[in-house]
């Protein structure tokens, strides 16, 4: 409905600001690829920017359910605004993707800083939860995120890549809470993918497996804080055995290195496949 002597209307104008954001964080993602890693003094700012970025674009829930002080209240009627920044999918994912690159870009001295270090372990605990919206079966409600399947598939890849980078790169830095988070999200997804179970929405395609296959091998490989192993080699090794005869070849392709992955962690010398005499 258009605004008397107005240029936009309020739909227009939600549209367009999530445009705008949007070329912010493409613009703010190409400063980071081009920054210097071993110059750079202002890691603390750059998390600090990723993650309100991040915090504003999740779901209304899920920003209610972690941090509770920090996000504003329904409105006295029970309504909230439609089509809003925390409800473009598309927008979502981008944020998720920039603050993977923020972390790439600090390395891991960001986990041990005291600032950085926080607010990395309550964005990735945001990014789980992101990932963790993805793996319900049912069809979301259309009135609570604004985007399309492909949208969802977005997200899904895009918090399962994020999770990615911050376990290989910080991973034996985070604290045991942050990790614990992580790997349960990633065993639920696992457990969820085709095959194994009934998958969510977001969860039967390629690019989503792929990633959460490599999620997993990550989790396996990287040691936590106080030296322990991951108890992820179960799931993810089982998840990999449903999906290694799969008719899509990229999906067959990563089950099988998974495979390999856990046969490494799992079995420190293999029996020889044959003896030269």
């Amino acid at each position: 409905e258009p605004i008397k002597n107005g240029a936009l209307s309020p739909n227009s104008a939600m549209i367009v600001a999530n445009e705008v954001k949007y070329c912010g964080l493409e613009l703010f993602g190409l400063v980071l690829s081009a920054t210097n890693t071993s110059s750079l003094v202002h890691g603390g700012r750059i998390i600090r920017i990723a993650y309100n970025s991040l915090q504003s674009c999740c779901s209304y829930a899920l920003r209610r359910s972690i941090d509770p002080v920090g996000t504003p209240a329904i409105r006295a009627d029970g309504k909230r605004g439609r089509r809003w920044l925390h409800d473009s999918l598309h927008l979502r994912s981008k944020s998720v993707k920039v603050f993977g690159s923020a972390i790439l870009t600090t390395g891991p001295s960001v986990a041990l800083a005291s600032e950085g270090g926080s607010l990395v372990a309550k964005g990735l605990v945001f990014v789980s939860g992101c990932l963790l919206e993805q793996t319900n079966a049912a069809d979301a409600d259309p009135e609570a995120d604004w985007g399309t399947l492909m949208d969802r598939i977005e997200v899904a890849s895009a918090c399962a890549d994020t999770l990615n980078i911050a376990i290989a790169v910080t991973g034996p830095y985070l604290e045991s809470s942050t990790r614990s988070t992580i790997e349960s999200v990633t065993a639920t997804c696992l457990s969820d993918l085709p095959g194994y179970s009934i998958p969510g929405p977001a969860l039967s395609y390629s690019s989503t497996i792929c990633s959460l296959l490599r999620l997993g091998s990550s989790c396996v490989c990287a040691p936590w804080s106080d030296g322990a192993a991951s108890r992820l080699t179960g799931p993810l090794r089982s998840a990999a055995e449903s999906l290694k005869g799969s008719k899509d070849h990229e999906v067959s392709s990563a089950a099988y290195s998974t495979l390999c992955v856990c046969d490494a962690i799992m079995a420190p010398r293999s029996p020889p496949m044959m003896v030269v005499t």
